[in-house]
């Protein structure tokens, strides 16, 4: 079953964080990951091959309008500490809206091979904010709206779960993965995607 949704074989993963659930909300950060359904991966491998982007936040408020939701806010002070300094505290990683983009679409090309391949979401906001914020900047989109799709519609289909889009992996080590991490939210899908059960 598997096969049948993921033929071409090499694939994207994509996983945003936001101050908001609107499709101008700011992007906080983004993880891209870009995986080949016929090699065997762990974890860790997956982490190392993710493209991460830390954006300045300000520079898409001032520059672009981006909109900021005081209830995101208010859950994002209810997240883990090292996952908050990771996508909403300031840092020198931060980059402008522009590079963080430039950065995303340099990794799109470099790994892909056939220009069409499938990236997997969850749900539908990181397909909107990324459109959005691509045509703020007046460039092109990630990826076009048809290579979408979503993850946990695929994973309650192919594992038939009741978990609302999760399933278990046999044998591995769930503490590894800090939530919202983009990085951990990518590689766990991934991770599901090919070895869950």
């Amino acid at each position: 079953m598997l096969n049948l949704l993921v033929r071409r074989c090499k694939i994207f993963i994509l996983d945003i964080e936001t101050l908001g659930v609107e499709s101008t909300s700011v992007i906080l950060s983004t993880a891209l990951l870009y995986f080949d359904e016929k090699q065997e991966y762990n974890f860790d491998e997956l982490v190392s091959k993710c493209c991460f982007v830390k954006f300045d936040a300000n520079d898409q408020i001032k520059n672009y309008k981006r909109t900021v939701d005081k209830g995101t806010i208010e859950w994002w002070k209810g997240q883990a500490i090292e996952t908050r300094k990771l996508s909403i505290s300031p840092s020198e990683n931060d980059v402008s809206t522009e590079k963080g983009i430039k950065l995303l679409k340099e990794y799109i090309r470099d790994n892909s091979v056939e220009k069409k391949e499938i990236c997997w979401i969850r749900g539908t906001i990181d397909q909107t904010c990324t459109e959005s914020l691509c045509r703020s900047l007046g460039v092109p989109p990630l990826f076009e709206y048809y290579q979408f799709r979503d993850i946990r519609t695929a994973l309650d289909l192919i594992k038939e779960t009741t978990k609302k889009g999760y399933c278990n992996v046999h044998g591995f080590d769930y503490s590894k993965v800090a939530k919202h991490n983009p990085i951990h939210d990518v590689s766990m899908d991934t991770m599901m995607l090919l070895y869950g059960k």
